[in-house]
């Protein structure tokens, strides 16, 4: 691409706002929440989320994950907040019990605290678990006996490509997300550098009468996490469809991929952009990122169910998959000529390059090694 294509890009973008409350999930919620998962929401005093934020920023600088430069008044605690601390906890158990969901996911109406999985002490120990669970159900699924476990295990796992590798811990690091109770939710709240940037930027345009939501979604053990794709809308049309996951081959997204695409088609068509058309969401240039989850039934080949996960900006501060913002938006903008729309996957032919490019985090290797010392010993 030359420096003058680099430039209109620029240009493109900056008539979007990269700050734009449309995509949080108290607002979208009401228009789908019959096509995504049961949803409850809890409110927030600003004396609440002040308090939150400073627990956050404070847990984060001692366990050395976020600078102590650019401390502000929002990190005085006293005992009057630790009571208020600990009242907000007691409400929101309070509420989830009201709710009955046994397993939930929660978030703020922003983001989510997705990048907590491996840091929060009960979240940490859940991943190890699955981990254990996973690598043993992979021996045991490679061995000719069960008898060679403990012998020819760990040659099974030394044989294990990277790819397969890095599809078991991101498996693992979704479901250990999954909460039960308030401690569960707050150990990873406090350790979320995400939740604490979204925090920080909303606490200075709050006020005293201003409130925040905190979202807890109904987890459904049948969404697939191998089957959650990302979809772009502009101007109340689908742009484009990429794999959401666009670091790991898997063989069911292939082997159904026409199934699939047909049915993410017919569902934001008929479902989505209906709705958000008729509202006043996303009204600049119909433009948005809405992610989606499939449930197919292999026996009967078909795709049985699509629903909504949550929607994003039309903007580079969201990631674009297997698509590249700077480089594929006239693609994503719907200006090629190719009137198709565009479905990236992770394909067979890819995996020698996706496996050169994968790098698997220190911290989720550590997390590897203490699930297998576990098994083997």
């Amino acid at each position: 691409m030359q420096e003058g294509d680099q430039a209109d890009f620029q240009s493109w973008i900056n008539i979007f706002p990269s700050i734009c409350n449309d995509d949080y999930v108290e607002n979208w919620y009401p228009l789908v929440k019959d096509i995504t998962f049961p949803t409850d929401f809890i409110r927030l005093s600003f004396q609440e989320v002040k308090i939150l934020y400073t627990k956050v920023r404070m847990n984060l600088i001692t366990r050395g994950y976020l600078s102590k430069t650019h401390q502000n008044s929002f990190l005085d605690e006293n005992e009057e907040d630790e009571m208020i601390f600990q009242n907000l906890k007691n409400r929101i158990q309070k509420k989830l019990n009201e709710i009955g969901y046994s397993e939930f996911f929660a978030r703020l109406g922003s983001r989510s605290y997705k990048d907590a999985s491996s840091r929060s002490v009960l979240s940490r120990q859940r991943f190890i678990n699955l981990l254990q669970n996973e690598y043993k159900n992979y021996i045991l699924k490679n061995l000719d006996d069960e008898i060679d476990f403990q012998t020819e295990g760990e040659s099974v796992i030394d044989d294990i490509s990277t790819i397969q590798d890095f599809a078991i811990i991101s498996h693992c690091e979704i479901q250990s997300l999954k909460c039960q109770n308030v401690e569960d939710l707050f150990d990873l709240l406090i350790n979320s550098n995400r939740i604490c940037k979204d925090l920080s930027e909303d606490l200075p345009k709050m006020n005293q009468d201003s409130e925040l939501t905190l979202c807890v979604r109904k987890w459904d053990n049948l969404n697939d996490d191998r089957l959650e794709f990302r979809v772009f809308i502009y101007h109340d049309h689908i742009t484009a469809i990429s794999q959401y996951d666009y670091r790991c081959f898997y063989d069911i997204v292939y082997s159904y991929h026409n199934e699939i695409k047909k049915a993410i088609v017919d569902f934001v068509s008929q479902e989505i952009i209906p709705k958000i058309k008729s509202s006043n969401l996303f009204r600049d240039k119909g433009a948005y990122v809405v992610d989606v989850g499939c449930i197919v039934n292999e026996e009967k080949e078909t795709v049985e169910k699509v629903q909504v996960i949550e929607f994003n900006r039309f903007h580079d501060t969201t990631g674009a998959a297997l698509f590249e913002w700077r480089y594929d938006i006239d693609l994503l903008i719907g200006k090629t000529s190719n009137e198709d729309i565009a479905f990236r996957i992770v394909c067979p032919s890819d995996i020698t390059e996706k496996m050169s490019n994968i790098h698997i985090p220190e911290e989720m290797l550590e997390l590897k090694n203490e699930a297998l010392r576990n098994l083997f010993e």
